[in-house]
Protein backbone atom coordinates (compact mmCIF):
# COMPACT_ATOMS: atom_id res chain seq x y z
CA UNK A 1 0.00 0.00 0.00
CA UNK A 2 0.98 3.60 -0.96
CA UNK A 3 -0.64 5.96 1.97
CA UNK A 4 0.14 8.24 4.84
CA UNK A 5 -2.47 8.51 7.60
CA UNK A 6 -2.32 10.97 10.34
CA UNK A 7 -3.33 10.58 14.02
CA UNK A 8 -6.74 11.25 15.25
CA UNK A 9 -7.19 15.35 15.73
CA UNK A 10 -9.43 17.47 16.90
CA UNK A 11 -11.18 19.11 14.12
CA UNK A 12 -14.81 20.07 16.23
CA UNK A 13 -14.60 23.25 14.30
CA UNK A 14 -13.62 22.65 11.20
CA UNK A 15 -10.48 24.18 9.43
CA UNK A 16 -7.70 23.29 6.25
CA UNK A 17 -5.55 21.11 5.00
CA UNK A 18 -2.24 22.43 3.72
CA UNK A 19 0.21 19.93 1.33
CA UNK A 20 2.71 20.02 -0.94
CA UNK A 21 2.51 17.27 -3.64
CA UNK A 22 4.82 16.26 -6.43
CA UNK A 23 4.43 12.91 -9.04
CA UNK A 24 7.54 11.37 -10.90
CA UNK A 25 8.17 14.05 -13.51
CA UNK A 26 8.42 13.14 -17.02
CA UNK A 27 12.28 11.62 -18.04
CA UNK A 28 13.66 11.18 -21.12
CA UNK A 29 16.09 8.24 -20.32
CA UNK A 30 14.13 5.76 -17.55
CA UNK A 31 16.90 3.81 -17.27
CA UNK A 32 19.12 6.43 -16.14
CA UNK A 33 16.75 6.60 -12.39
CA UNK A 34 14.99 4.92 -10.35
CA UNK A 35 12.12 7.48 -10.08
CA UNK A 36 10.70 6.44 -13.16
CA UNK A 37 7.56 8.41 -14.93
CA UNK A 38 4.49 8.58 -13.38
CA UNK A 39 1.55 8.15 -15.83
CA UNK A 40 -1.19 6.41 -13.55
CA UNK A 41 -1.51 5.95 -9.59
CA UNK A 42 -4.13 9.07 -8.78
CA UNK A 43 -3.86 10.25 -5.06
CA UNK A 44 -7.21 10.99 -3.00
CA UNK A 45 -7.53 12.63 0.50
CA UNK A 46 -9.46 10.74 2.87
CA UNK A 47 -10.94 11.32 6.47
CA UNK A 48 -12.51 8.92 9.25
CA UNK A 49 -14.39 9.56 12.27
CA UNK A 50 -14.72 6.89 13.66
CA UNK A 51 -10.42 5.84 14.25
CA UNK A 52 -10.05 4.38 10.66
CA UNK A 53 -13.28 1.88 10.44
CA UNK A 54 -14.60 3.87 7.29
CA UNK A 55 -13.06 6.35 5.69
CA UNK A 56 -14.68 9.02 3.02
CA UNK A 57 -12.83 10.93 0.24
CA UNK A 58 -12.98 14.56 -0.18
CA UNK A 59 -10.44 15.53 -2.46
CA UNK A 60 -8.16 14.19 -5.29
CA UNK A 61 -5.31 14.87 -7.24
CA UNK A 62 -4.20 13.55 -11.05
CA UNK A 63 -0.82 12.59 -12.07
CA UNK A 64 -1.03 15.24 -14.93
CA UNK A 65 -1.58 17.76 -12.77
CA UNK A 66 1.51 17.52 -10.63
CA UNK A 67 3.83 15.88 -12.58
CA UNK A 68 6.78 18.51 -12.92
CA UNK A 69 10.32 19.15 -11.10
CA UNK A 70 9.10 21.03 -8.13
CA UNK A 71 6.40 20.75 -5.60
CA UNK A 72 2.58 21.72 -6.21
CA UNK A 73 0.91 23.62 -3.42
CA UNK A 74 -2.56 22.14 -2.06
CA UNK A 75 -5.30 23.74 0.19
CA UNK A 76 -8.38 21.71 1.12
CA UNK A 77 -11.07 23.32 2.85
CA UNK A 78 -12.33 20.67 5.66
CA UNK A 79 -15.77 19.30 5.12
CA UNK A 80 -18.56 19.33 7.62
CA UNK A 81 -19.25 15.83 8.00
CA UNK A 82 -15.19 15.82 9.21
CA UNK A 83 -16.18 17.49 12.38
CA UNK A 84 -15.05 16.35 14.94
CA UNK A 85 -12.42 15.36 18.25
CA UNK A 86 -11.11 13.15 16.48
CA UNK A 87 -10.68 13.12 13.14
CA UNK A 88 -7.97 11.40 11.07
CA UNK A 89 -6.91 12.44 7.18
CA UNK A 90 -5.35 9.68 5.11
CA UNK A 91 -3.24 9.75 1.67
CA UNK A 92 -3.94 7.06 -0.28
CA UNK A 93 -2.88 5.94 -3.81
CA UNK A 94 -5.48 2.82 -4.55
CA UNK A 95 -3.90 1.85 -7.91
CA UNK A 96 -0.49 2.28 -9.35
CA UNK A 97 2.34 0.27 -10.95
CA UNK A 98 5.10 -1.15 -8.47
CA UNK A 99 7.97 -0.05 -10.34
CA UNK A 100 6.52 3.61 -10.79
CA UNK A 101 4.04 6.33 -10.40
CA UNK A 102 5.98 7.18 -7.49
CA UNK A 103 4.54 10.38 -5.03
CA UNK A 104 5.62 12.45 -2.57
CA UNK A 105 4.25 14.65 -0.07
CA UNK A 106 5.84 17.43 1.95
CA UNK A 107 5.07 20.47 3.86
CA UNK A 108 1.79 19.14 5.35
CA UNK A 109 0.07 21.48 7.65
CA UNK A 110 -3.76 20.92 9.30
CA UNK A 111 -4.94 24.49 11.03
CA UNK A 112 -7.49 23.69 13.27
CA UNK A 113 -9.86 26.94 14.08
CA UNK A 114 -10.60 27.92 17.35
CA UNK A 115 -14.21 28.25 18.65
CA UNK A 116 -16.08 30.93 18.08
CA UNK A 117 -16.54 32.24 21.22
CA UNK A 118 -12.91 31.59 21.80
CA UNK A 119 -12.40 35.44 22.19
CA UNK A 120 -14.40 35.30 25.37
CA UNK A 121 -12.73 31.90 26.98
CA UNK A 122 -11.17 32.42 30.69
CA UNK A 123 -7.67 31.06 29.80
CA UNK A 124 -7.89 33.91 26.26
CA UNK A 125 -8.61 36.79 28.54
CA UNK A 126 -6.24 36.20 30.72
CA UNK A 127 -3.66 36.21 28.31
CA UNK A 128 -4.62 39.16 26.85
CA UNK A 129 -4.29 41.27 29.62
CA UNK A 130 -1.05 40.17 30.63
CA UNK A 131 -0.05 40.72 26.58
CA UNK A 132 -1.56 44.48 26.76
CA UNK A 133 0.37 45.31 29.89
CA UNK A 134 3.73 44.24 28.42
CA UNK A 135 2.89 45.69 25.14
CA UNK A 136 1.96 48.84 27.49
CA UNK A 137 5.13 48.92 28.95
CA UNK A 138 6.85 48.80 25.90
CA UNK A 139 5.07 51.77 23.93
CA UNK A 140 6.21 53.55 27.26
CA UNK A 141 9.52 52.55 27.12
CA UNK A 142 9.61 54.19 23.50
CA UNK A 143 7.08 57.15 24.10
CA UNK A 144 5.41 56.22 21.38
CA UNK A 145 2.06 57.67 20.69
CA UNK A 146 0.70 54.49 21.49
CA UNK A 147 1.42 54.95 25.14
CA UNK A 148 -1.51 56.09 27.16
CA UNK A 149 0.58 57.47 30.30
CA UNK A 150 3.10 59.50 30.96
CA UNK A 151 6.10 57.58 30.89
CA UNK A 152 7.93 59.28 33.95
CA UNK A 153 5.06 58.11 36.26
CA UNK A 154 3.56 54.89 34.40
CA UNK A 155 7.41 53.42 34.51
CA UNK A 156 8.24 52.86 38.16
CA UNK A 157 10.84 51.44 39.46
CA UNK A 158 10.04 47.89 39.12
CA UNK A 159 8.96 48.24 35.75
CA UNK A 160 12.12 47.28 33.27
CA UNK A 161 12.93 48.47 29.52
CA UNK A 162 15.68 46.31 29.37
CA UNK A 163 13.55 43.13 28.16
CA UNK A 164 12.02 44.92 25.20
CA UNK A 165 13.82 44.38 22.00
CA UNK A 166 15.71 47.25 20.28
CA UNK A 167 15.26 49.51 23.58
CA UNK A 168 18.72 51.32 24.56
CA UNK A 169 19.15 53.44 27.41
CA UNK A 170 19.40 57.56 27.54
CA UNK A 171 15.80 58.07 26.03
CA UNK A 172 16.29 58.05 22.73
CA UNK A 173 13.68 57.36 19.44
CA UNK A 174 12.88 57.17 16.10
CA UNK A 175 11.81 60.59 15.06
CA UNK A 176 8.02 60.41 14.96
CA UNK A 177 4.32 62.32 15.66
CA UNK A 178 4.36 65.75 16.96
CA UNK A 179 8.21 65.87 16.47
CA UNK A 180 8.50 65.04 13.05
CA UNK A 181 5.88 67.54 12.45
CA UNK A 182 7.73 70.51 13.69
CA UNK A 183 10.84 69.66 11.62
CA UNK A 184 8.72 69.17 8.56
CA UNK A 185 7.18 72.94 9.53
CA UNK A 186 10.68 74.35 10.12
CA UNK A 187 12.35 73.09 6.99
CA UNK A 188 9.41 74.01 4.93
CA UNK A 189 10.11 77.86 6.46
CA UNK A 190 13.62 77.06 5.91
CA UNK A 191 12.69 76.41 2.11
CA UNK A 192 10.23 79.56 1.58
CA UNK A 193 12.49 82.18 3.49
CA UNK A 194 15.14 81.07 0.97
CA UNK A 195 12.76 81.11 -1.60
CA UNK A 196 11.37 84.73 -0.96
CA UNK A 197 15.01 85.90 -0.38
CA UNK A 198 16.62 84.78 -3.26
CA UNK A 199 13.28 86.39 -5.41
CA UNK A 200 14.05 89.73 -3.26
CA UNK A 201 17.92 89.76 -4.14
CA UNK A 202 16.70 89.65 -8.24
CA UNK A 203 13.82 91.30 -8.09
CA UNK A 204 14.10 94.42 -5.66
CA UNK A 205 16.82 95.67 -7.50
CA UNK A 206 16.45 99.31 -6.14
CA UNK A 207 16.36 98.21 -2.82
CA UNK A 208 18.65 95.22 -2.34
CA UNK A 209 20.90 95.25 -5.14
CA UNK A 210 21.15 99.42 -5.00
CA UNK A 211 22.41 99.01 -0.72
CA UNK A 212 24.88 96.03 -1.33
CA UNK A 213 26.49 98.42 -4.17
CA UNK A 214 26.52 101.41 -2.04
CA UNK A 215 27.44 99.96 0.99
CA UNK A 216 30.55 97.03 -0.58
CA UNK A 217 31.13 97.93 -3.72
CA UNK A 218 34.88 100.16 -4.53
CA UNK A 219 33.79 103.98 -5.21
CA UNK A 220 36.06 103.54 -8.48
CA UNK A 221 32.97 101.08 -9.45
CA UNK A 222 30.11 102.59 -8.61
CA UNK A 223 27.60 104.33 -11.49
CA UNK A 224 28.25 108.55 -10.85
CA UNK A 225 25.62 110.63 -11.30
CA UNK A 226 25.61 112.80 -14.57
CA UNK A 227 24.35 116.38 -15.16
CA UNK A 228 21.68 114.70 -17.49
CA UNK A 229 20.13 112.98 -14.58
CA UNK A 230 19.22 116.23 -12.54
CA UNK A 231 17.90 117.89 -16.59
CA UNK A 232 14.19 117.79 -15.92
CA UNK A 233 12.24 119.06 -18.33
CA UNK A 234 8.67 120.31 -18.20
CA UNK A 235 6.26 119.03 -19.80
CA UNK A 236 3.56 120.92 -21.19
CA UNK A 237 0.37 118.92 -19.80
CA UNK A 238 2.40 118.46 -16.30
CA UNK A 239 1.86 121.59 -13.78
CA UNK A 240 4.26 124.00 -12.80
CA UNK A 241 6.77 123.10 -9.81
CA UNK A 242 4.90 123.71 -6.74
CA UNK A 243 1.62 122.47 -7.74
CA UNK A 244 2.52 118.80 -8.42
CA UNK A 245 -0.87 116.90 -7.64
CA UNK A 246 0.61 115.19 -4.97
CA UNK A 247 -0.39 113.47 -1.78
CA UNK A 248 0.93 112.46 1.62
CA UNK A 249 -1.56 110.21 4.44
CA UNK A 250 -0.92 109.04 7.65
CA UNK A 251 -2.66 106.02 8.81
CA UNK A 252 -5.43 106.19 11.84
CA UNK A 253 -3.61 104.32 14.72
CA UNK A 254 -5.79 103.31 18.07
CA UNK A 255 -3.28 102.70 21.01
CA UNK A 256 -5.71 100.58 22.50
CA UNK A 257 -6.17 98.50 19.66
CA UNK A 258 -2.50 98.47 19.49
CA UNK A 259 -2.37 97.27 23.15
CA UNK A 260 -5.13 95.31 22.34
CA UNK A 261 -3.21 92.86 19.93
CA UNK A 262 0.00 92.88 22.05
CA UNK A 263 -2.37 91.09 24.25
CA UNK A 264 -3.91 88.56 21.78
CA UNK A 265 -0.50 87.52 20.32
CA UNK A 266 2.07 87.61 23.70
CA UNK A 267 -0.25 85.91 26.12
CA UNK A 268 -1.32 82.82 24.06
CA UNK A 269 2.49 82.52 23.17
CA UNK A 270 3.87 83.10 26.54
CA UNK A 271 1.62 80.26 27.93
CA UNK A 272 1.80 77.85 25.00
CA UNK A 273 5.61 78.10 25.67
CA UNK A 274 5.59 77.75 29.57
CA UNK A 275 2.93 74.38 28.98
CA UNK A 276 5.53 73.28 26.22
CA UNK A 277 8.64 73.11 28.41
CA UNK A 278 6.36 71.66 31.38
CA UNK A 279 5.53 68.73 29.40
CA UNK A 280 8.44 67.78 27.08
CA UNK A 281 11.04 65.98 28.91
CA UNK A 282 15.11 65.61 27.94
CA UNK A 283 15.34 62.84 25.09
CA UNK A 284 17.04 62.32 21.39
CA UNK A 285 15.28 61.76 18.03
CA UNK A 286 16.89 60.30 15.55
CA UNK A 287 16.30 59.68 11.54
CA UNK A 288 18.23 56.74 10.13
CA UNK A 289 19.08 57.48 6.37
CA UNK A 290 20.99 55.89 3.51
CA UNK A 291 24.41 57.20 2.06
CA UNK A 292 24.19 57.59 -1.94
CA UNK A 293 26.10 54.61 -3.41
CA UNK A 294 25.06 52.18 -0.75
CA UNK A 295 23.44 49.67 -2.71
CA UNK A 296 20.45 47.14 -1.91
CA UNK A 297 20.80 43.61 -0.74
CA UNK A 298 18.68 41.20 -1.41
CA UNK A 299 19.55 38.25 0.99
CA UNK A 300 19.35 41.13 4.17
CA UNK A 301 15.34 41.56 3.11
CA UNK A 302 13.54 39.31 5.53
CA UNK A 303 11.06 37.45 2.79
CA UNK A 304 12.55 37.24 -1.09
CA UNK A 305 9.23 38.68 -2.10
CA UNK A 306 9.58 42.57 -0.83
CA UNK A 307 11.73 44.60 -2.60
CA UNK A 308 15.33 44.42 -1.70
CA UNK A 309 16.42 46.43 1.79
CA UNK A 310 19.26 48.92 2.30
CA UNK A 311 20.26 48.49 5.65
CA UNK A 312 20.76 52.77 7.15
CA UNK A 313 24.56 53.69 7.33
CA UNK A 314 23.94 56.87 9.28
CA UNK A 315 21.63 59.11 11.51
CA UNK A 316 20.48 62.52 11.11
CA UNK A 317 19.52 63.64 15.54
CA UNK A 318 18.56 66.22 17.42
CA UNK A 319 17.41 66.60 21.13
CA UNK A 320 14.31 67.64 22.33
CA UNK A 321 14.94 71.14 23.62
CA UNK A 322 16.35 72.15 19.79
CA UNK A 323 12.65 71.07 18.78
CA UNK A 324 11.18 73.67 21.79
CA UNK A 325 13.36 76.19 20.60
CA UNK A 326 12.10 75.58 17.09
CA UNK A 327 8.62 76.18 18.16
CA UNK A 328 9.17 78.78 20.14
CA UNK A 329 11.29 80.58 17.09
CA UNK A 330 8.70 79.50 14.36
CA UNK A 331 5.79 81.09 16.93
CA UNK A 332 6.97 83.99 17.68
CA UNK A 333 8.41 85.20 13.63
CA UNK A 334 5.16 84.50 12.55
CA UNK A 335 3.71 87.03 15.53
CA UNK A 336 6.53 89.41 14.85
CA UNK A 337 5.75 89.62 10.95
CA UNK A 338 1.71 90.34 11.53
CA UNK A 339 2.94 92.97 14.57
CA UNK A 340 5.23 95.07 11.36
CA UNK A 341 3.95 93.65 8.31
CA UNK A 342 -0.55 93.80 9.37
CA UNK A 343 -1.29 95.56 12.57
CA UNK A 344 1.64 97.90 12.71
CA UNK A 345 2.07 97.70 16.65
CA UNK A 346 4.49 99.87 17.19
CA UNK A 347 5.29 103.38 15.84
CA UNK A 348 8.36 102.59 13.76
CA UNK A 349 6.55 99.85 11.40
CA UNK A 350 3.58 102.40 10.56
CA UNK A 351 3.62 102.82 6.89
CA UNK A 352 4.09 106.36 5.46
CA UNK A 353 1.69 106.74 2.68
CA UNK A 354 1.94 109.13 -0.15
CA UNK A 355 0.66 109.54 -3.80
CA UNK A 356 2.17 111.35 -6.63
CA UNK A 357 -0.07 111.71 -10.15
CA UNK A 358 3.24 113.24 -11.61
CA UNK A 359 3.74 111.88 -14.80
CA UNK A 360 7.07 110.88 -14.06
CA UNK A 361 6.30 109.25 -10.97
CA UNK A 362 2.28 108.31 -10.93
CA UNK A 363 2.96 105.64 -8.05
CA UNK A 364 1.58 105.00 -5.07
CA UNK A 365 3.84 104.19 -2.12
CA UNK A 366 3.27 102.67 0.78
CA UNK A 367 6.30 102.45 2.78
CA UNK A 368 8.77 101.07 0.45
CA UNK A 369 6.44 99.78 -2.05
CA UNK A 370 6.02 101.40 -4.80
CA UNK A 371 2.03 100.82 -6.66
CA UNK A 372 2.09 102.32 -10.02
CA UNK A 373 -1.46 104.17 -10.56
CA UNK A 374 -2.06 102.47 -14.09
CA UNK A 375 -2.03 99.08 -12.28
CA UNK A 376 -4.77 99.76 -10.01
CA UNK A 377 -7.80 97.96 -11.28
CA UNK A 378 -11.04 98.35 -9.33
CA UNK A 379 -11.62 100.16 -5.63
CA UNK A 380 -13.93 98.18 -4.15
CA UNK A 381 -16.00 99.29 -0.48
CA UNK A 382 -16.25 96.30 2.64
CA UNK A 383 -18.39 96.31 5.50
CA UNK A 384 -16.74 96.13 8.86
CA UNK A 385 -18.14 92.57 9.74
CA UNK A 386 -15.74 91.62 6.65
CA UNK A 387 -13.23 93.19 7.90
CA UNK A 388 -13.52 91.49 11.91
CA UNK A 389 -13.56 88.19 10.11
CA UNK A 390 -9.68 89.21 7.91
CA UNK A 391 -8.78 90.38 11.35
CA UNK A 392 -9.92 87.10 13.14
CA UNK A 393 -7.93 85.47 10.07
CA UNK A 394 -4.73 87.47 11.08
CA UNK A 395 -5.08 86.55 14.63
CA UNK A 396 -5.63 82.96 13.73
CA UNK A 397 -2.44 83.03 11.85
CA UNK A 398 -0.30 84.06 14.66
CA UNK A 399 -1.33 81.34 17.45
CA UNK A 400 1.48 79.11 18.41
CA UNK A 401 0.37 76.38 16.36
CA UNK A 402 3.89 74.47 17.07
CA UNK A 403 3.87 74.63 20.55
CA UNK A 404 0.39 73.42 20.63
CA UNK A 405 1.50 70.50 18.34
CA UNK A 406 4.13 69.45 20.92
CA UNK A 407 1.37 69.95 24.08
CA UNK A 408 -1.02 67.63 22.64
CA UNK A 409 2.35 64.89 22.74
CA UNK A 410 2.25 65.80 26.76
CA UNK A 411 -1.31 64.81 27.01
CA UNK A 412 -0.74 61.04 26.06
CA UNK A 413 -4.43 60.90 25.08
CA UNK A 414 -5.19 56.99 23.36
CA UNK A 415 -3.65 55.98 20.59
CA UNK A 416 -6.86 56.53 18.01
CA UNK A 417 -7.02 60.10 19.22
CA UNK A 418 -2.81 61.21 19.44
CA UNK A 419 -3.14 60.33 16.20
CA UNK A 420 -5.79 62.58 14.66
CA UNK A 421 -5.18 65.40 17.26
CA UNK A 422 -1.63 65.67 16.94
CA UNK A 423 -2.26 65.34 13.10
CA UNK A 424 -4.36 68.19 12.73
CA UNK A 425 -2.56 70.90 14.27
CA UNK A 426 0.38 69.90 12.97
CA UNK A 427 -0.74 69.95 9.66
CA UNK A 428 -2.02 73.74 10.43
CA UNK A 429 1.52 74.36 11.62
CA UNK A 430 3.30 73.38 8.23
CA UNK A 431 0.41 74.68 6.14
CA UNK A 432 1.21 78.53 8.12
CA UNK A 433 5.11 77.67 7.49
CA UNK A 434 4.64 77.07 3.49
CA UNK A 435 2.02 79.79 3.13
CA UNK A 436 3.29 82.45 5.60
CA UNK A 437 1.77 83.88 8.45
CA UNK A 438 -1.24 85.21 6.67
CA UNK A 439 -2.36 81.66 5.42
CA UNK A 440 -5.25 81.79 6.47
CA UNK A 441 -6.53 84.82 4.80
CA UNK A 442 -4.51 84.18 1.82
CA UNK A 443 -7.13 80.36 1.98
CA UNK A 444 -10.21 82.81 2.49
CA UNK A 445 -9.13 84.66 -0.71
CA UNK A 446 -8.99 81.69 -2.71
CA UNK A 447 -11.85 79.46 -1.71
CA UNK A 448 -14.22 82.91 -2.86
CA UNK A 449 -13.11 82.30 -6.43
CA UNK A 450 -12.80 78.37 -6.14
CA UNK A 451 -16.53 77.88 -5.03
CA UNK A 452 -17.89 80.78 -6.56
CA UNK A 453 -21.14 80.63 -8.78
CA UNK A 454 -20.88 83.92 -9.99
CA UNK A 455 -20.24 83.84 -14.22
CA UNK A 456 -18.25 87.32 -13.51
CA UNK A 457 -15.81 85.16 -10.67
CA UNK A 458 -15.65 81.34 -13.06
CA UNK A 459 -14.51 84.46 -16.26
CA UNK A 460 -12.17 85.50 -14.03
CA UNK A 461 -10.89 81.74 -13.26
CA UNK A 462 -10.94 80.99 -17.24
CA UNK A 463 -8.65 83.83 -17.97
CA UNK A 464 -6.23 83.32 -15.22
CA UNK A 465 -5.81 80.00 -16.32
CA UNK A 466 -4.62 80.93 -19.77
CA UNK A 467 -1.77 82.83 -18.60
CA UNK A 468 1.48 81.94 -19.47
CA UNK A 469 3.09 81.75 -15.99
CA UNK A 470 0.32 79.04 -15.61
CA UNK A 471 2.59 76.28 -17.24
CA UNK A 472 6.03 77.62 -16.40
CA UNK A 473 4.97 76.91 -12.62
CA UNK A 474 3.28 73.53 -13.23
CA UNK A 475 6.55 72.58 -15.00
CA UNK A 476 9.28 74.07 -12.10
CA UNK A 477 7.18 73.04 -9.31
CA UNK A 478 7.02 69.36 -11.30
CA UNK A 479 10.71 69.74 -11.04
CA UNK A 480 11.41 70.79 -7.84
CA UNK A 481 9.11 68.30 -6.13
CA UNK A 482 10.26 65.44 -8.18
CA UNK A 483 13.96 66.06 -7.32
CA UNK A 484 13.61 66.99 -4.04
CA UNK A 485 11.28 64.27 -2.95
CA UNK A 486 13.96 61.47 -5.24
CA UNK A 487 16.67 62.61 -3.08
CA UNK A 488 14.75 62.53 0.28
CA UNK A 489 13.47 58.89 -0.47
CA UNK A 490 16.88 57.74 -2.07
CA UNK A 491 17.99 58.89 1.48
CA UNK A 492 15.97 57.92 4.03
CA UNK A 493 13.31 55.08 2.40
CA UNK A 494 15.88 54.08 -0.34
CA UNK A 495 14.72 50.16 -2.25
CA UNK A 496 15.88 50.24 -5.64
CA UNK A 497 16.49 52.73 -8.31
CA UNK A 498 12.98 52.04 -9.64
CA UNK A 499 11.18 52.66 -6.47
CA UNK A 500 12.68 56.24 -5.91
CA UNK A 501 12.27 57.15 -9.65
CA UNK A 502 8.29 56.08 -9.94
CA UNK A 503 7.51 57.38 -6.45
CA UNK A 504 9.83 61.33 -7.48
CA UNK A 505 7.57 61.21 -10.72
CA UNK A 506 3.88 60.30 -9.27
CA UNK A 507 5.12 63.62 -6.20
CA UNK A 508 6.25 65.55 -8.97
CA UNK A 509 2.70 64.87 -10.93
CA UNK A 510 0.83 66.20 -7.60
CA UNK A 511 3.70 69.27 -7.21
CA UNK A 512 2.44 70.03 -11.27
CA UNK A 513 -0.79 70.30 -10.02
CA UNK A 514 0.08 72.46 -7.23
CA UNK A 515 1.86 74.70 -9.63
CA UNK A 516 -1.16 74.88 -11.73
CA UNK A 517 -3.28 75.90 -9.15
CA UNK A 518 -1.13 78.38 -7.56
CA UNK A 519 -0.10 79.94 -11.35
CA UNK A 520 -4.26 80.16 -11.53
CA UNK A 521 -4.68 82.09 -8.40
CA UNK A 522 -1.53 84.46 -8.04
CA UNK A 523 -3.58 85.24 -11.71
CA UNK A 524 -6.73 86.12 -9.27
CA UNK A 525 -6.80 88.60 -6.06
CA UNK A 526 -6.27 86.27 -4.04
CA UNK A 527 -3.01 88.33 -2.32
CA UNK A 528 -3.90 90.58 0.79
CA UNK A 529 -1.90 92.89 2.26
CA UNK A 530 -3.96 95.06 4.97
CA UNK A 531 -2.65 97.50 7.53
CA UNK A 532 -4.86 97.11 10.53
CA UNK A 533 -3.89 99.86 12.63
CA UNK A 534 -7.41 100.45 14.08
CA UNK A 535 -10.21 98.46 15.37
CA UNK A 536 -11.86 96.87 12.32
CA UNK A 537 -14.44 99.14 10.80
CA UNK A 538 -16.09 99.73 7.48
CA UNK A 539 -13.72 100.90 4.81
CA UNK A 540 -12.38 100.10 0.95
CA UNK A 541 -10.29 98.14 -0.77
CA UNK A 542 -7.65 98.50 -3.80
CA UNK A 543 -7.03 95.90 -6.14
CA UNK A 544 -4.10 96.32 -8.29
CA UNK A 545 -1.36 94.30 -10.07
CA UNK A 546 2.03 93.84 -7.95
CA UNK A 547 4.43 93.80 -10.93
CA UNK A 548 7.98 92.22 -9.85
CA UNK A 549 10.62 93.38 -12.39
CA UNK A 550 13.44 90.56 -12.90
CA UNK A 551 17.63 92.26 -13.87
CA UNK A 552 17.54 88.21 -16.15
CA UNK A 553 19.16 89.30 -19.37
CA UNK A 554 18.96 85.87 -21.15
CA UNK A 555 16.37 83.42 -22.16
CA UNK A 556 14.80 83.21 -18.44
CA UNK A 557 13.21 86.28 -18.89
CA UNK A 558 9.85 85.24 -17.83
CA UNK A 559 10.70 85.20 -14.32
CA UNK A 560 9.19 88.68 -14.25
CA UNK A 561 5.65 87.07 -15.00
CA UNK A 562 5.60 83.87 -12.67
CA UNK A 563 5.52 86.39 -9.33
CA UNK A 564 3.43 88.87 -10.72
CA UNK A 565 -0.07 88.82 -9.35
CA UNK A 566 -2.75 90.28 -7.77
CA UNK A 567 -3.32 92.00 -5.00
CA UNK A 568 -5.62 93.61 -2.33
CA UNK A 569 -4.31 96.85 -0.32
CA UNK A 570 -6.10 98.02 2.86
CA UNK A 571 -5.21 101.35 4.44
CA UNK A 572 -6.79 102.98 7.18
CA UNK A 573 -6.11 106.83 6.59
CA UNK A 574 -6.58 109.90 8.00
CA UNK A 575 -8.16 111.75 4.68
CA UNK A 576 -9.73 108.90 3.09
CA UNK A 577 -11.94 110.97 0.46
CA UNK A 578 -9.01 112.86 -0.80
CA UNK A 579 -6.98 109.46 -0.88
CA UNK A 580 -9.68 107.43 -3.19
CA UNK A 581 -9.82 110.58 -5.43
CA UNK A 582 -6.16 110.89 -6.08
CA UNK A 583 -6.38 106.99 -7.18
CA UNK A 584 -9.23 107.82 -9.37
CA UNK A 585 -7.28 110.45 -11.40
CA UNK A 586 -9.91 113.13 -10.02
CA UNK A 587 -6.88 115.91 -9.19
CA UNK A 588 -9.01 118.46 -10.29
CA UNK A 589 -9.82 119.52 -6.38
CA UNK A 590 -6.64 118.60 -5.49
CA UNK A 591 -5.27 121.27 -7.80
CA UNK A 592 -7.21 123.64 -6.87
CA UNK A 593 -6.70 123.60 -2.87
CA UNK A 594 -2.72 123.90 -3.39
Amino acid sequence: ERQAVTVPLDMSNGGTVNFHLKFAPIVENEDDTLCKTAFGGDVHLLYSIDLGDTWIKFGSYIVHNFRYDYFGAVEEEIPIGAYSNQTMFKWDQPYFEDKRDYWALDDIVIFHKFDSSWRESGPFLEKKVESDEKIQVAQCCFETEQCENDPSTFLNEEEDCTWVRGWTEGNKYVLRGADAYVIIASLLALCKFTYNFTVLMLTDGDVVVDKFMKRYMPRSCRQKKTAAMFDFQQKPDEPPPGMLAEGSFQCVCHPKFRKFMTIVFLAPWVIAVIWMISVTGGYTVYQPFVSFGNEASAEASTFADQPPYVEPDGEAKTSSGFIVFLCMSMDMANILWLSKHVFCLWPAWVPEVSIDTNPRNNWLRVGKQKIILTDVKEIHRFSKRFCQYVTLLYILGGMPWCSVTMICKGFWFHYEKARVVEGVFGFVACFRAFFGAAAFTKFHFAMEYILSLNNDARDDMGLSMRIEKVRYLAFYCFLAVSVSVGLIISTYYYHSKTHSFFSAIICGIFGAIYGTALGLLQGLPTLPQFFMTRWPDEGHTVQYEKKIHCPCIFYCSYCSDMHTRQGYLVLFLDNMQSYQELLKGDVGGQLEDM
